[in-house]
């Protein structure tokens, strides 16, 4: 049997919901932001992520079948793409539920340019400035 290369199998992408599925059923899904105050209790945080311009998305994690095999990755490098292209700021509270506990899951986060806002606890990914 030859190397597994993840691949999309389904995408969703419109204005409230983006969702993905690889070939192997990993799964990533962000919703849009409507209020933050039902996600974030800090009013310095609030006041900050309040002058954002551009779209506010939820995102959750990632679940996969079979950690370790480069689903994530593939993932996150998919939703990096779409959340520079659209204009998506993302906001993110790190969950270890896998193999990874939580400082490994902020690592890999900050790989794909998330930041911590509140340690250990919410982290923001600002889209990257596309020029024409």
């Amino acid at each position: 049997m030859g190397k597994y290369t993840p691949s999309i199998l389904v995408e969703n992408i419109n204005k409230d919901h983006i969702s993905l599925m690889t070939c192997s059923y990993a799964i990533c899904e962000l919703d849009r932001i409507f209020s933050l105050d039902t996600i974030i209790d800090n009013p310095f945080i609030l006041k900050t992520l309040k002058n954002l311009k551009g779209d506010l998305f939820w995102f959750a994690r990632i679940k996969s079948k079979v950690e370790c095999q480069g689903d994530g990755t593939f993932l996150m490098n998919k939703l990096g793409d779409i959340f520079d292209k659209k204009n998506i700021t993302v906001i993110c509270q790190p969950n270890p539920y896998g193999k990874k506990n939580l400082r490994q899951l902020i690592v890999f986060y900050k790989r794909f340019n998330f930041n911590e806002i509140i340690k250990d606890q919410v982290l923001i990914r600002l889209p990257k400035v596309i020029k024409a």
